[in-house]
């Protein structure tokens, strides 16, 4: 035999092979029933690399899905329209750039080869061909309430695979009640919607369709329209206690220190504390004596510390900050800490405002220390015990919780790679694109430890990471 050698003029080594089969087409998408291509229905040839993948890509190239095998997907749930399935071969996949759903697989960039596509067509069942398309994206987070616009960057949801005469984005709370029908989700600002969940979707109809207004609910449109995946909008308070008035440090000795972390000037001398360990005991700040600090009238970053009569047991007790003296009220609690055990009087209250959990509590300190807080968040590893330093910040150098995820794209596991170790309480959550969390856990910067995901369907996944009021968000891909 006479052998022929082909060698890639770029150095790249890698072919994605020659794809037989197909085309397909299934001419009832959207009814429910399963529209999967038979395993084997499809043969590869040629390829050579490192890693294969298989990828689906709409017409237009933008990345759908990284399936194990294409026999597994299901052409049913996108709706009408054109799908391609490639074969991608790397070599290195570690350098590979561009591989995620919602990039376009025109811009991979690395040692990679694309095969042939071979064409999937999908009709509606009911005659309707209109299709909502897939969005990718987000989940965001924004802390509302501040006077500061909170809009989604232009172009960071990626809209693919769309098909109708007329389209629309749409934005719902998460019951579906239409709340706006912005040009854009770039034009939505956030802000002064409150706290609350938004849903972003995309629309597309053929002719005339009816509920489209706001204050009408989404799951009433009727006429020829599909809507795509929502994409998640979390708007939450983030003024208490990070960004107010917060407990910074209490002493054996009775003294209590108070700072002021927000970014305007609060006069805290209608606040109380109280403590209610064994018996109530509290005092409201303008009968306190100031230990330090000049007076009640705290400007952006200022302590004071005073001396109180609610009094502190080192071995055991607790302390709550209360802007009025309802103390049985968790919207008039702004911050808490428990030491020594937990249950405390108040305990409950603080649970309930969302800044203290159900079984934690601060270790015990001896006669002449402190507990100091760290500002970092709500939890008892914020809090350790050093010498008394009145009007003195406790606060260290904050922390970054930066983070990658490796590997990713990733088959089995992955491992969180943080930037600095000594970190805290930290938590993760795995939220899949419908916004639903499908695994959560603690996570530990000091360990090299790696989380399962072999059950997890192949797809894109966001990793969202939270430390105190800090919070990261990564995104990941299941093959």
């Amino acid at each position: 035999p006479v052998e022929v050698i082909r060698n890639n003029a770029s150095g790249c080594q890698a072919n994605g092979g020659d794809l037989f089969g197909g085309p397909f087409i299934f001419d009832s998408v959207g009814d429910g029933v399963r529209d999967t291509i038979a395993a084997g229905s499809i043969t590869v040839a040629n390829s050579q690399g490192d890693t294969t993948i298989w990828v689906v890509t709409d017409d237009q190239g933008y990345i759908l899905g990284l399936p194990p095998m294409p026999s597994v997907v299901n052409f049913d749930n996108p709706g009408a329209g054109t799908c391609l399935i490639w074969h991608l071969a790397v070599n290195g996949i570690d350098s590979l750039v561009g591989l995620a759903p919602g990039l376009n697989a025109t811009n991979l960039q690395g040692c990679f080869s694309l095969s042939n596509p071979i064409e999937v067509i999908r009709t509606n069942a009911s005659g309707c061909q209109a299709n909502g398309g897939e969005l990718f994206g987000g989940p965001y987070e924004f802390c509302v309430g501040d006077g500061v616009a909170d809009n989604i960057p232009a172009g960071d949801i990626t809209l693919a695979n769309s098909q109708g005469m007329t389209s629309q984005w749409v934005v719902t709370d998460d019951q579906g009640m239409i709340l706006g029908l912005p040009p854009m989700p770039s034009a939505v600002d956030f802000d002064p919607q409150g706290v609350g969940v938004c849903l972003v979707w995309h629309l597309s109809y053929d002719g005339a369709i009816t509920g489209l207004t706001v204050g009408e609910n989404a799951n009433n449109l009727a006429g020829c329209f599909s809507l795509s995946n929502p994409i998640t909008v979390n708007r939450i308070d983030c003024s208490a206690p990070m960004g107010g008035i917060v407990l910074s440090e209490i002493n054996s000795n009775g003294d209590v220190e108070i700072r002021n972390t927000g970014a305007t000037t609060v006069d805290i001398s209608s606040y109380w504390l109280c403590n209610f360990s064994s018996s109530p005991r509290y005092e409201q700040f303008a009968n306190a004596t100031i230990v330090c600090g000049g007076d009640l009238i705290l400007d952006p970053g200022e302590i004071v510390t005073v001396t109180s009569v609610v009094g502190v047991n080192p071995a055991d007790g607790e302390m709550g900050l209360y802007t009025t003296n309802n103390f049985g009220s968790s919207a008039a609690m702004i911050d808490y800490v428990e030491w020594g055990s937990t249950g405390h009087g108040r305990s409950g209250v603080a649970v309930g405002a969302g800044i203290w959990s159900t079984g934690d509590f601060v270790s015990s300190f001896s006669a002449g220390q402190s507990i100091h807080y760290d500002g970092a968040g709500d939890a008892s590893s914020d809090w350790s015990t050093a010498a008394p330093s009145p009007c003195t910040s406790n606060r260290p150098v904050p922390k970054s919780l930066a983070y990658t995820v490796y590997p990713n794209p990733s088959i089995n596991s992955i491992q969180l790679k943080f930037e600095e170790e000594d970190l805290g309480g930290v938590q993760y959550s795995i939220i899949d694109e419908m916004g639903r969390v499908v695994a959560s856990g603690n996570a530990d910067p000091n360990s090299e430890e790696y989380h399962n995901i072999d059950e997890l369907q192949p797809g894109t996944y966001y990793l969202r990471v939270v430390q105190g009021r800090a919070v990261e968000i990564r995104s990941f891909i299941k093959l």
